[in-house]
């Protein structure tokens, strides 16, 4: 909360801005253990070009391979959501779920402390190579036999659920398109902790800590109607209210939540 303040501080009294923003950028290139957003781009390809050279870009890299390991362990607040939806689904008998974007099957492993897994389950995470060598590895070291990886999104054809949760927004192509591309309809688009806009579209750059990374936010409406347009309905809709994009500088731009959504094709 201190530093929000002291960011629209500088934001906003006369003569502080410019050293502000170089203050700002300083610490974005350096900064680690943190989870920072810089600037607006009209596309990946501008917003990628504006990375500082003092860290690696992108996930695909040992050291962002082994971030988030404490997820594997406990849930955010706003996972439950997802819990709850995945929880239901299964109880319908969809037992094959693709994760994409799950990094090494990270809430795989939190859901299942929190809710049975069916023994003939199979998850399936898409992620990228690096990614997918040390979930394959963590996998085979707990025993998590239901567990596969990928790094190829083609691979969702088959799967009744399609799981997206905070990696959407890592995309060049819109879920839409890609669904398009690999002639998949998955039954249900289980989505969450994704950043939308009432009216901007437009990419940032994130500090992850350990990397930089182009990062999209999208329309919301938009996003929605691509995805009722190959079919899909929305069943339900929320907010991920503990999840914030502060992008300094541009306070319209800003995200306060980010949102949830179950999408299911009808029977």
């Amino acid at each position: 909360m201190a530093a929000r303040k002291l960011v629209r501080g500088m934001e906003t009294l006369p003569g502080l801005r410019q050293a502000g923003a170089a203050l700002y950028e300083q610490r974005f290139a350096r900064a680690e253990n943190a989870n920072l957003f810089r600037g607006v781009y009209r596309d990946y390809a501008s917003a990628l070009a504006s990375a500082p050279a003092t860290k690696p870009q992108g996930y695909d890299h040992d050291e962002p391979a082994a971030m988030y390991d404490w997820r594997r362990k406990m849930l955010s607040p706003s996972d439950y959501p997802a819990l709850f939806w995945m929880s239901r689904l299964l109880a319908t008998n969809e037992r094959h779920v693709f994760d994409f974007g799950g990094h090494v099957g990270l809430l795989y492993y939190a859901f299942s402390r929190h809710m049975p897994m069916p023994p003939d389950l199979r998850w399936t995470v898409c992620d990228v190579p690096a990614v997918c060598r040390r979930g394959e590895a963590l996998a085979e070291q707990s025993g998590a036999s239901a567990l596969r990886f990928t790094d190829r999104f083609g691979d969702c054809r088959g799967h009744g659920v399609l799981f997206a949760s905070g990696s959407l927004q890592y995309l060049q192509p819109s879920l839409a398109e890609m669904l398009i591309e690999a002639d998949a309809r998955p039954r249900h688009l289980l989505v969450n902790l994704t950043p939308m806009h009432e009216r901007f579209d437009y990419w940032t750059l994130q500090n992850i800590s350990t990397a930089f990374c182009p990062y999209h936010i999208v329309v919301r409406e938009r996003f929605i109607g691509e995805l009722v347009a190959l079919g899909y309905r929305v069943v339900d809709h929320w907010i991920n209210p503990d999840k914030h994009c502060l992008i300094p500088f541009h306070p319209d731009h800003s995200l306060s939540s980010y949102d949830g959504m179950l999408l299911s094709l009808p029977d």
